[in-house]
């Protein structure tokens, strides 16, 4: 899948698939927490980036930092691909 964001095009398909999560999200309306199955992705020019699926086969794209894509790694406890993109962790 090809999605534009600020005048560039995050492509699926070109991008390499770092993780599957699930992304909490907040109902706008009722305020309630539900969550999407959400991948994210690196491209070969170091950009990040989400892509979460919702109903009726739309999704949900996010541009991503790469201060937000460790943030993800961090929340999810995905040590092996935090060390993989970003150095070994000192152990505690």
């Amino acid at each position: 899948m090809k999605f534009i964001v600020k005048d560039k095009v995050y492509d699926t398909e070109k991008a390499e698939k770092i993780i599957e999560y699930q992304k909490k999200f907040k109902d706008k309306f009722i305020g309630f927490h539900f969550y999407r199955q959400t991948i994210l992705y690196k491209t070969d020019k170091n950009n990040w980036f989400s892509v979460s699926d919702t109903d009726y086969k739309k999704h949900i794209i996010n541009e991503n930092t790469i201060s937000e894509a460790k943030e993800i790694l961090i929340n999810i406890n995905a040590i092996n691909s935090y060390e993989k993109y970003f150095g070994v962790l000192i152990e505690a």
